[in-house]
Formats: C-alpha cells, structure tokens, sequence
C-alpha cells in the first residue's frame, strides 16, 4: 500500500481527496498545514506527497523546497489555484514531479499519481556517461570531478530513457509514455519544463545545450 501525505487547507477539498485517495488503496494522511505534513513526515516517510501551494504559514513551495533538502526520491505533486505559469515552472524548478491546475478530475490526478509511482521503466540504464558526467541514476545523482548535482526522480527517469538510445532520437510521446505511461501527451509541457531544469544543471551554457539536445518537432536526444 503506497503511503500518502496530503497537505491541503481547504476542508472541503481535504475530505474528498482523502476520501477518494483512501477508495484508491492509499494510506493517506491529510493536514492543512506544511507544518504539520513536514512533522509527520519526519515521524514516517511516505511514497508521494500531494501538495497546495497556498498554505498558512508555510507556503507548500516552501515544504517542496525543505523535502528536496532531504529526500530526491519521494513524488511531489502540486496542487495550484491559479493559472500564472511561472508557478508550475517555479514548482519544477524546486523539484516537484508533477503539478494539477484546480479545478481537476479525480480520474486524472489518481491516473498521475498511479504513474508518477510506476515511474522506474526497465527500458533505462542506471548508470552510464553524459558528457563530462558520470551518471548515477540509482542514487538520483551526476559527478564530474568534485562537483556532484542531485537529481529528482523524474529527472532521473528521464536520463535513464535517453542515456539507453544514445545519439538516437527519442520523440515526446515516447518519452511520456516511459516516463509518466501511456495516454499522457497532455503533459508535453511538464516534460519541456523538467528537460530545462535538467539542461540547467548539466549543461555549461543551457540555452547552448551539447549534451540533452532538442530535435525539433520530435523530441530530444543525449549526445553519444
């Protein structure tokens, strides 16, 4: 049974996810408040976290932030109210997997969690060579020389799909489908974002990228 801290200080909200997430087999446990979700958390890891970025007190990107300083393998999916994207960017950038716009479908976001818990594919590799780095998927971490760079876990299975074609194209499509499973092509913009976040910690010159490369129209592929 997958274990499921939900922070969300809307109610209404809270009841009927916990209610639905509990129907869906998750071992929930629910607060409305970082605060409380971070206490409980230290108390016992969980495997996904559900997340409002509004929250009193803390704000649910400054729990995103203080989960990442501790743990790179846990999910995080946030919740958001407003449509601004520079919210959904900044939450990936922090290091969320995923993010839902409300108001969403219960269908959909129990189908995201159910992938984003799925999301190590046997068609990756666990460790290899990108450029300069050496690639340690298994642990969510690149090394080059004294410098180490820690990855999420998506970032992670995005590596590892395109560290297994080196030099090969990889289009968009088949990219969600390893990473994220099949019928997610409405997340083409998710994956854009966490290939961005990936390029600004490997590449020298981001908007120059060498070694995570854009075929345009396709999708992306990492240098041989």
């Amino acid at each position: 049974m997958s274990r499921l801290i939900l922070v969300e200080d809307d109610r209404h909200l809270r009841y009927g996810l916990e209610f639905n997430l509990r129907k869906e087999g998750y071992a929930v446990r629910s607060f409305d408040s970082a605060e409380k979700g971070l206490a409980a958390w230290q108390e016992e890891p969980c495997d996904i976290f559900l997340l409002d970025i509004m929250l009193p007190g803390h704000s649910g990107m400054q729990m995103l932030e203080e989960i990442r300083s501790k743990d790179q393998s846990c999910a995080v999916v946030m919740l958001t109210a407003r449509s601004d994207e520079s919210d959904a960017v900044l939450a990936l950038d922090l290091g969320a997997d995923d993010y839902v716009r409300k108001p969403f479908g219960v269908s959909e976001l129990m189908a995201r969690l159910k992938r984003l818990l799925r999301r190590k594919q046997p068609e990756s590799v666990a460790t290899g060579r990108l450029g300069p780095w050496d690639v340690d998927l298994e642990h969510y971490r690149l090394r080059r020389g004294d410098n180490e760079v820690s990855l999420t876990s998506i970032e992670a299975a995005i590596l590892g799909v395109l560290l297994a074609h080196p030099g090969i194209v990889v289009p968009r499509e088949e990219l969600l489908a390893q990473v994220w499973g099949e019928g997610m092509s409405n997340l083409t913009r998710t994956l854009d974002n966490h290939v961005a976040r990936l390029r600004r910690k490997v590449e020298d010159t981001p908007s120059r990228p060498e070694l995570i490369l854009t075929v345009h129209g396709i999708g992306y592929r990492a240098a041989p």
